[in-house]
């Protein structure tokens, strides 16, 4: 009996909306730029554009937030996924990932989460900010 409650698992994919979402170019050297989000389609993708110090930035994210729910515990599972877009004709993309999973002892739900991808080899971070 343990066993079939333990598979009993309550899962909750958040679809993203705009006004939850905002995203930052952040360079190693300079200021920061806040960025312009726009949904791809029905997608869980996002095109991203940075005005920054350093010329027009254009990102792909996908971005998947799921929660699990047993008995006792409460899992978040994030898919942070970064391709590198303006690079030009001649270079291809380039890809960035971060997946990450959280495991709570009670029913925890984040209000707030705040991540941060490296991109442009470490010389700059593209940072996200999702509000429940």
């Amino acid at each position: 009996m343990n066993i079939f409650l333990s598979l009993l698992i309550v899962t909750i994919s958040h679809a993203i909306d705009t006004e939850q979402l905002s995203f930052r170019y952040t360079p190693n050297e300079g200021s920061s730029s806040a960025c312009e989000a726009k949904p791809i389609r029905d997608l869980p993708d996002w095109e991203i554009i940075c005005d920054t110090d350093y010329g027009k930035k254009i990102f792909a994210a996908h971005i998947v937030l799921r929660e699990f729910s047993s008995e006792h515990r409460s899992h978040l599972e994030i898919l942070y996924w970064v391709t590198a877009r303006s690079e030009g004709l001649n270079n291809p993309p380039k890809f960035h990932s971060t997946t990450s999973r959280m495991t709570f002892s009670n029913k925890a739900k984040p209000e707030e989460i705040h991540l941060s991808q490296g991109i442009e080899n470490d010389f700059a971070s593209l940072d996200m900010r999702w509000k429940r």
